[in-house]
């Protein structure tokens, strides 16, 4: 009967795979240690989850589940690396996902880790079929449909990534980043009241949760409380201070709070710390086209495309800037080559 429930709800394929094939419970401490580390999406213990999730695997070098949480770790690793340290996360995800896959086909999280890879690489269309083959596998699955209902908002399908981000709040009410996905859907589809009163509720549930304190500082942001998107915003970066890109959040808070050239101080110490982020050098390009400062703004452009070719603020402000020199035939080339490369991107 229980099996049978399993199937039914499906929970099965998770189950199956959960605990290490040869029953190495040293292996599979391993495994919830980091799992345990990774669920609050602190950048700082990204490496410490992956070190326990490759423990895990070298215990049980067949252990499908460590495998494919280690997709999970690397692919966001990934996503706040830049150059020749992304190339090599990217790797490393690769190999894990062939892996994954070779030792279990039909397991759902093999899937996810295929579009791990593929979302990686930019291509958004692929990974959605994966993370949707994943679904097929285990349909009841929070974080499956958290990433097919992320993916699809990313294409600008909220409409039918809402529905699947609310089921997976229903399947695990506790996880907050899964409200967190779901306010960001919300905010994207234009349901500010929906996304303040989920980011809420998160909150209530993890009070210095990072990622739900930024989502409602830049919810308020957008609402004109500068003041409030400040206060929030700063809090989440004492919480998880490796989240440089937030800086750019907070930038944009200050300069609505108390002018530009505060916000410009915020980005100087940014860059100071980390000279080559991608994020805020697109981040100072915009401030600086804002204003009026074109020749700078087209060097941070320019800087934040060396550092990450996938960076779509830096892509739009070298657009912009190009063509308020008035070269417009460079600035039209330069947004079709990125939308080549990110045909999901907004804004070009």
């Amino acid at each position: 009967v229980a099996r049978a429930l399993e199937l039914q709800l499906g929970t099965r394929d998770r189950v199956d795979h959960e605990r290490p094939p040869n029953g190495n419970m040293a292996a599979y401490e391993a495994l919830l240690r980091g799992r345990a580390k990774y669920q609050a999406l602190i950048i700082d213990d990204f490496p410490e989850a992956a070190r326990l999730y490759r423990e895990a695997i070298r215990l049980e070098p067949d252990y499908a589940m460590a495998y494919a949480e280690l997709a999970g770790v690397l692919a966001n690793l990934a996503r706040f690396r830049s150059g020749a340290e992304r190339q090599s996360t990217v790797d490393a995800l690769r190999d894990v996902a062939h892996r994954v896959m070779a030792l279990a086909p039909d397991f759902h999280g093999s899937h996810l880790a295929q579009g791990f890879v593929h979302a990686a690489l930019g291509e958004h269309e692929r990974a959605l079929a994966a993370y949707r083959r994943a679904l097929d596998l285990a349909p009841n699955d929070p974080r499956t449909l958290h990433n097919v209902a992320m993916k699809l908002g990313e294409l600008g399908r909220e409409e039918e990534a809402i529905p699947l981000s609310r089921r997976a709040v229903e399947l695990d009410p506790l996880n907050v980043n899964l409200r967190v996905t779901l306010a960001d859907l919300y905010q994207w589809n234009g349901q500010r009241d929906m996304a303040g009163e989920t980011l809420r509720e998160a909150l209530g549930i993890a009070p210095d949760h990072p990622n739900a304190l930024v989502g409602l500082g830049w919810l308020y942001y957008t609402t004109g409380q500068y003041d409030l998107a400040e206060s929030h915003i700063r809090r989440a970066l004492e919480v998880d201070p490796g989240r440089e890109a937030w800086k750019t959040f907070l930038a944009h808070a200050v300069v609505g709070a108390r002018g530009l050239e505060a916000g410009w101080r915020v980005l100087e110490e940014a860059l100071a710390a980390q000279p080559g982020h991608p994020a805020i050098l697109a981040t100072m390009a915009e401030l600086q086209l804002a204003h009026g400062n074109t020749a700078a703004a087209l060097e941070y452009a320019r800087r934040g495309l060396d550092a990450d070719p996938n960076q779509s603020t830096a892509a739009i402000m070298l657009a912009s800037a190009l063509s308020m020199l008035g070269h417009l035939d460079e600035a039209e080339q330069g947004a079709r080559n990125f939308l080549a490369l990110r045909p999901a991107a907004m804004g070009l």
